[in-house]
């Protein structure tokens, strides 16, 4: 694997290069996925853990910037459900998904601001936080974008391989569910813990 200090040395082409190529990747392998693990609509989608990653282990802790410029750091999320959804603007179910996420964090922000649970969506990319800023309008999703530029959290700290990949955590920061491909809204209230 490149040591990302390597990946940070090289120039700003070379990167975008890199990380597109990463992006393509995964979105090829959700599609493989998507052939052999879901040959029907109703099967499951869910799994119990990522490599490295098991359920009821704390996850990963990370800070990444939102399109806009604010830094969001997981650890202060602990107290509340949190849905991480990994995505790519080049993923179309990524895209599809994205307006029930949104819908999703805005009926779990009338549970009460302190116990309200957080949707983040992260993103691998070496686009400006002003592009996908500008892409989550396009989409209508208001939730948190958060920018991976070397993906480092994407790849290397949560092991995401397809794409969409959304991991669930209790409010202790415990991993409680993995989901392959997108998530119907349903999915997402029960992972939020929104009774509807």
């Amino acid at each position: 694997m490149i040591a990302l200090a390597s990946v940070r040395a090289l120039p700003r082409w070379a990167r975008r290069f890199l990380v597109s190529l990463l992006i393509g990747w995964m979105c090829l392998m959700a599609a493989l996925a998507a052939l052999v693990l879901w040959p029907s609509a109703g099967a499951p989608h869910q799994t119990p853990s990522l490599p490295g990653l098991r359920l009821g282990a704390t996850t990963p802790d990370f800070t990444l910037t939102d399109t806009g410029g604010t830094s969001v750091h997981l650890a202060a999320l602990r107290g509340r459900r949190v849905l991480i959804n990994f995505w790519s603007p080049t993923c179309p179910p990524c895209v599809t998904e994205m307006p029930l996420l949104e819908r999703a964090w805005s009926e779990g922000r009338q549970v009460g601001l302190g116990a309200a649970p957080a949707v983040l969506g992260v993103v691998g990319t070496a686009d400006s936080r002003a592009t996908i800023a500008a892409f989550g309008r396009r989409v209508g999703a208001r939730y948190p974008l958060l920018v991976d530029p070397v993906l480092q959290v994407s790849l290397l700290d949560y092991h995401v391989g397809v794409l969409p990949t959304s991991v669930v955590l209790d409010p202790r920061g415990r991993l409680v569910s993995v989901y392959f491909g997108p998530l119907t809204l349903p999915e997402m209230r029960r992972a939020l813990g929104i009774s509807r």
